[in-house]
């Protein structure tokens, strides 16, 4: 019993001296290091009961050795997830987020690269009244806007704004980033009248991806098992273990491979593959709110479509339907609309158009790709001669 107690007290200065250590590297929050105190107080109450009960029905030798051999079972699995979690952080110190805006690696690129406006956008602050001789260009989107995993100097945006004040026209140009991560054109709606309107715009080009049709009902969306049951205690270690998340990637794709998750390809052709159910109509209506909305402004209003950047080059892009509705849409509309498909497919290379091989949002050279192609196809909107009154 003895050794028992000896090795307890080592696995609590250990554990204490790793909670420390925790706290201080690996930047673990409140919450996880509150009950991991709770679960290692728990864990020696049990370990002592069991020992209790070991040496009653197994004998005080038997009961001992049982006892050791349990309790460095479980220092040495403890102890290796730390080192674990302390090793993949470090080798993954560069990955900026990941494909949601959930998991560790986002939060900790948020916490460390992103500061957001008076108006809650990553953009610099601004005056709604706008400056003479300014021309101005709000680009309203989601994440692919906003510029998950990238720099913001390094956005489509950002690189629009650069390109067009390289012109003297005797005014300067204006593109201001109103993206936010999992808008959709329900949301841009009111992005456009509570704040973009406000702010007087020259101009509006709004980018649009797959997910807008779905809306905020994502009830019948196919979802994995999390990896622990408990719903809370997988959001709290999914945003803030790096193991942890990448062990959640692989049973998801264990789950994926296996069937039993379904597709997203299959639910939203389920959903809405049917072009004259109210469910495909509602989006587009959607849209049409928004452009109506910007011509009732005297407004002009333009389209960007991006798509996912994959291997597409021998197969057809699993959404091609939607966005052939949308394009339909604008040329019914008669709005100029830049569909990315093509430029973002046809590139062998297309690895490179993601930020990291766990994010396929556009990296630096996708913003880039897609900045030159709204330039060749908006520039003569935008860099009329004209525009000098606005």
């Amino acid at each position: 019993m003895s050794r028992v107690l000896l090795i307890g007290s080592i696995i609590l200065v250990v554990g204490s001296s790793g909670l420390f250590v925790s706290r201080r590297i690996l930047e673990l929050p409140a919450t996880i290091l509150f009950w991991t105190k709770v679960s290692l107080r728990l864990s020696g109450a049990a370990g002592t009961l069991t020992a209790l009960g070991f040496r009653r029905c197994l004998g005080k030798k038997r009961a001992a050795a049982v006892a050791v051999n349990l309790t460095l079972f479980v220092a040495t699995t403890a102890c290796s997830l730390v080192i674990s979690e302390f090793a993949l952080r470090v080798i993954f110190r560069n990955i900026t987020s990941t494909a949601d805006n959930k998991s560790y690696f986002a939060q900790r690129w948020r916490q460390r690269s992103v500061s957001l406006n008076t108006w809650g956008f990553r953009e610099r602050q601004f005056e709604l009244i706008k400056p003479d001789h300014i021309y101005r260009i709000a680009v309203i989107g989601d994440s692919f806007t906003f510029g998950q995993g990238i720099a913001e100097k390094d956005r489509f945006t950002n690189l629009l704004e650069a390109s067009l004040n390289q012109r003297t026209y005797g005014f300067r140009y204006e593109v201001l980033n109103f993206g936010k991560c999992g808008a959709e054109t329900i949301d841009h709606l009111v992005i456009l009248k509570d704040t973009v309107l406000k702010a007087r715009p020259d101009f509006v080009l709004l980018q649009w991806y797959v997910n807008d049709f779905e809306g905020h009902d994502k009830t019948a969306q196919p979802k994995c098992i999390p990896l622990v049951p408990s719903s809370t205690v997988h959001r709290i270690l999914y945003r803030s273990s790096a193991l942890y998340y990448l062990a959640s990637r692989e049973w998801n794709s264990i789950q994926k491979t296996f069937g039993l998750s379904g597709s997203y390809e299959n639910y939203m052709l389920q959903r809405f593959g049917d072009p004259q159910s109210p469910e495909s109509r509602q989006p587009l209506q959607l849209l049409k709110d928004f452009v109506e909305l910007c011509k009732l402004e005297e407004t002009p209003v333009g389209l960007v479509l991006f798509p996912d950047a994959g291997p597409y080059l021998e197969t057809a892009y699993p959404f091609d339907y939607l966005y052939d509705r949308v394009f339909e849409f604008s040329r019914q509309e008669d709005i100029i609309c830049l569909d990315l498909r093509s430029a973002f497919h046809s590139r062998a290379d297309y690895r490179k158009l993601w930020v990291n091989q766990f994010d396929h949002h556009p990296s630096s050279l996708a913003n880039r790709l897609a900045a030159e192609l709204l330039m060749i196809t908006f520039g003569e909107v935008w860099l009329s001669p004209g525009l000098g009154n606005h």
